[in-house]
């Protein structure tokens, strides 16, 4: 009886499983991934975060000295008896100075001329690098200033 032998050639590829990655298609998820990353911290740029909330502390706290000035003005007769020693003395308004809080900021209390007599203008500013909120008022008229922004803000 003859014997038959099949012979069964395959290429090595057909045979070959598929079990991973090709690098091609790794550096493509890569790219996907890190185009993604980029988009994601334009979009929560942590710095420009920090930077609105240290001048939303600014704003709340200047607005709280002129809140401070606004009380003594309406007990008080004359600008001198708002105003300190000097322009970081807050002590009349029954008030520490907050400067420092946030890092960096300014505050201070400014008289219109130098013997701050009884129809002077009292200003305070809070400063924050370029970033100044103020409010005043001036004794003269009774004109009171709002807080107002000046300079760049976020």
């Amino acid at each position: 009886m003859p014997v038959y032998y099949s012979l069964n050639i395959m290429p090595s590829d057909c045979t070959r499983k598929n079990s991973g990655f090709t690098l091609v298609e790794l550096l493509v998820v890569i790219a996907i991934i890190s185009i993604l990353a980029g988009a994601l911290f334009m979009v929560i740029n942590p710095a420009q975060l920090q930077r609105k909330s240290r001048e939303a502390v600014l704003k709340a706290k200047t607005s709280q000295i002129c809140v401070a000035l606004n009380t003594c003005v309406a007990v008080k007769s004359s600008a001198l008896d708002c105003y300190g020693d000097d322009t970081s003395d807050f002590s009349k308004l029954k008030i520490t100075n907050p400067s420092g809080d946030p890092v960096g900021a300014t505050y201070t209390l400014s008289c219109s001329d130098a013997t701050c007599a009884s129809d002077s203008t009292l200003t305070v500013n809070g400063q924050l690098g370029t970033c100044t909120f103020s409010c005043f008022f001036d004794f003269s008229d009774g004109d009171v200033g709002n807080l107002t922004m000046w300079g760049t803000c976020l």
